[in-house]
């Protein structure tokens, strides 16, 4: 039962939860925690909630496209990096709040409450 929630109710929601995480309302978050809960219960262990599960997502992605030199958002995120102290990056200009919950706003942030941590 277990090998089947990972496989398909996980890797479902998984897949694209990098791209859409950030400007997932409350509410669907709550749903989506629901059906994890749900299955947690069938299963007979605890799930991961949405939100820790896209922090961990969030943090992957950002390291991989840090260490990539091919990815187009490579020099995106080094371009941003500040020399001065300990290396935080400096977030874009925020227009609206579809791009403020974003990747790359995300990733700056997590990134920058990780130096500090």
């Amino acid at each position: 039962m277990e090998l089947f929630y990972n496989a398909s109710i996980c890797g479902v929601w998984r897949y694209c939860l990098i791209c859409w995480g950030g400007n997932v309302t409350r509410t669907e978050r709550d749903r989506i925690d629901h059906v994890i809960r749900k299955a947690g219960r069938v299963i007979g262990g605890h799930q991961p909630s949405v939100d820790s599960v896209y922090q961990c997502l969030l943090q992957t992605k950002l390291d991989s496209v840090w260490n990539d030199k091919s990815h187009p958002l490579h020099c995106d995120l080094h371009d941003n990096v500040i020399n001065r102290g300990i290396g935080r990056m400096r977030l874009p200009y925020l227009r609206t709040n579809r791009f403020r919950n974003s990747f790359i706003p995300r990733a700056i942030n997590c990134y920058n409450d990780n130096l500090n941590r």
